[in-house]
């Protein structure tokens, strides 16, 4: 990939208001009559891209013209074009173009970088939807390949996705996991995609307060600048005054929001030090200044901005979005609510301005873009005339071979997904009987005279209210064992059998009100002993008594209430990973997770995952 094309999205779109500015400017170059023969080469498109947009149109369209080119070297060029001139709509066009090439696919790692470029395109505009699309394919082809610095591409591009959705954490992940390893890589690109990946970490952890990270980045920023070596300290006598001036300003910002008041000010007074060159970059020291209240200092430096940008005829651009921003910030805190209110509403009819003008842009070159489609199509549909004869035959072939793939894969996956389907429906009948089962349960005890179950729930039975499961447990016990004599009187007409079936019912009931409220299996320690204990009932009868409630055993009961627990996780986490939701249910072991889920529901946690 071209450098220019790593370059950060967000110095693309700062820049993209000049970069028009640039390329609406007359060159006094109407055609290529104009140019000698020799700038008529796609290096000179590199060289003009930035100085001279018209220019380097004109170089394309020859460059088109003479066929010396192949059709591959042509669209990656044309699509670099558009890409750093901010013309994004379009470079999409010709970077689609070249995924086309039949050329890639005999050549994995050029199909790698044309997917970068439709991930930069996608990121510069905002299109989450098909930025993702290409990212996961990128991941794909690079884990076939065994490409780390593409996976590591399309890692970053993961993670400034989890920013701007909100999970910070996982994103700050996958970014320091991205930059780690392209710094361990020989790329061929590798300074220019680290420089794009410092500076936008660097804007990140600036943006979420975390300015000692930030610090750490600026200089391994600065070193990469510098030509330095990891270790080393920042080269500044390598570094021309631009960066040097750059370098300055953002270590004064971060220093003094780390409250090293001292280093800041010398940071400023180096940054002072390089005197009024490259002005346009002066907004870096602002935050600096903001915070040390020099407003004055703000308001000059600011002014002499808006001066030049309304004699440059510059006024409806983001630059002076933000001169306006901060001059009304700089007057209010001075007190001065007049100029403040002034700039304020100037700030407002621009952002109105801006849209307009974003929304005229995009209009103009979309039609731009669907014209030179509708030309291209014409002279394709020509050359597709005359190859069609020949190759007929063999895309007939092709296409029946295709279908027939895609016919015996659509059936193969229709049975796939049948019988997943058939196995949540199990997995949800199975989950609402048994909720059923228990309401039932409920219900009988409520019925029952003098049940346990029933003054727990809020009836009237006096001091034995308080009574807890093991107190209750021990009666039945020693009930069982007496032969329970009062219970007999009460109920002349129950059998032993179904007396003792009613009892066993109330002590379930606790017992298992008693797991579930306190969720007592998510301790993966918890064991029989444990449940005998705060039952009160010995190892048997507290066998017998969840067999004949539940059909299972005692390990197999607290087993089903993990998995029905763990199938709530993953319903509403999706994304937790396999491990993680093994552990939050109490079943630690994977392996083991995985073996008692598939038996239950029919499925691994990871299909289910996929068909929920």
């Amino acid at each position: 990939m071209s450098p220019s094309v790593c370059l950060s999205c967000i110095f693309a779109l700062l820049l993209s208001p000049l970069l028009y500015a640039i390329g609406g400017n007359d060159s006094g170059l109407g055609s290529v009559s104009d140019l000698p023969d020799s700038l008529i080469d796609i290096d000179h498109v590199y060289e003009y891209t930035y100085s001279d947009f018209d220019k380097a149109k004109i170089i394309m369209e020859e460059l088109r013209k003479r066929g010396e080119e192949t059709e591959y070297d042509l669209d990656r060029t044309e699509g670099d074009l558009y890409y750093n001139s901010g013309h994004y709509f379009t470079a999409i066009k010709y970077y689609g173009r070249l995924m086309r090439q039949d050329s890639l696919s005999h050549d994995p790692h050029a199909y790698m970088e044309s997917i970068h470029r439709m991930i930069s395109c996608y990121d510069c505009l905002h299109d989450e939807e098909n930025g993702s699309r290409y990212i996961n394919l990128l991941f794909k082809v690079s884990e076939k390949e065994g490409s780390r610095v593409m996976e590591s591409i399309a890692m970053f591009g993961i993670g400034k996705m989890l920013y701007h959705q909100g999970d910070k954490e996982r994103a700050f992940y996958h970014l320091n996991e991205a930059v780690k390893m392209m710094e361990e890589s020989d790329y061929k690109y590798k300074f220019d995609n680290l420089a794009y990946e410092y500076n936008t970490l660097l804007v990140l952890l600036m943006r979420e307060g975390s300015y000692e990270e930030a610090l750490k980045i600026l200089d391994k920023l600065q070193l990469l600048t510098s030509g330095g070596d990891e270790g080393d300290v920042v080269k500044m006598e390598n570094l021309p005054d631009k960066e040097k001036k750059t370098y300055f300003a953002q270590r004064a910002v971060l220093l003094f929001k780390l409250g090293r008041t001292k280093e800041a000010d010398e940071a400023y007074a180096s940054w002072r030090s390089i005197g009024d060159k490259y002005a346009k970059d002066d907004y870096l020291i602002v935050p600096y200044l903001m915070d040390k209240k020099e407003y004055a200092t703000v308001i000059s430096i600011y002014k002499k901005q808006e001066a030049f940008l309304k004699e440059h005829s510059d006024t409806i651009t983001y630059h002076m979005k933000m001169v306006q921003h901060i001059l009304g910030d700089a007057y209010n805190a001075i007190g001065d609510y007049e100029k403040a209110s002034q700039y304020y509403k100037q700030l407002s009819v621009l952002v109105d301005s801006l849209k307009m003008r974003e929304q005229k842009s995009t209009a103009l070159e979309m039609a731009e873009f669907y014209d030179k489609s509708e030309r291209e199509i014409q002279l394709q549909e020509e050359k597709n005339r005359v190859r069609t004869r020949t190759q007929m035959f063999l895309s007939v072939s092709v296409v029946a071979v295709v279908l027939l793939v895609l016919f015996i894969y659509s059936i193969m996956n229709a049975r796939r997904a049948r019988r997943k389907n058939l196995a949540m429906v199990r997995t949800i009948y199975e989950l609402i009987s048994c909720k059923d089962d228990l309401e039932k349960a409920r219900a009988r005890l409520l019925m029952m005279s003098g049940d346990p179950a029933k003054e727990i729930s809020g009836g009237d039975s006096g001091p034995d209210d308080q009574t807890d499961l093991s107190d209750f447990c021990e009666v039945r016990n020693k009930e069982d064992e007496a032969g329970v004599a009062d219970l007999k009187a009460k109920m002349q007409d129950e059998t032993i059998e179904s007396e003792e079936l009613a009892g066993d019912r109330s002590i379930f009931e606790l017992l298992d009100s008693k797991i579930t409220k306190e969720k007592l299996y998510l301790n993966p320690s918890l064991s029989r002993e444990d449940l005998v204990r705060f039952s009160g009932l010995n190892r048997n009868r507290l066998a017998k008594v969840i067999n004949r409630n539940t059909g299972l055993s005692t390990i197999g009961y607290v087993n089903k209430k993990r998995l029905e627990y763990a199938v709530g996780i993953l319903m509403k986490h999706p994304e937790y990973k396999i491990a993680a939701v093994a552990e939050m249910c109490g079943i630690p072991n994977v392996p083991t997770f995985n073996r008692l889920f598939r038996t239950k529901f029919g499925m691994t946690p990871s299909e289910y995952k996929r068909v929920r």
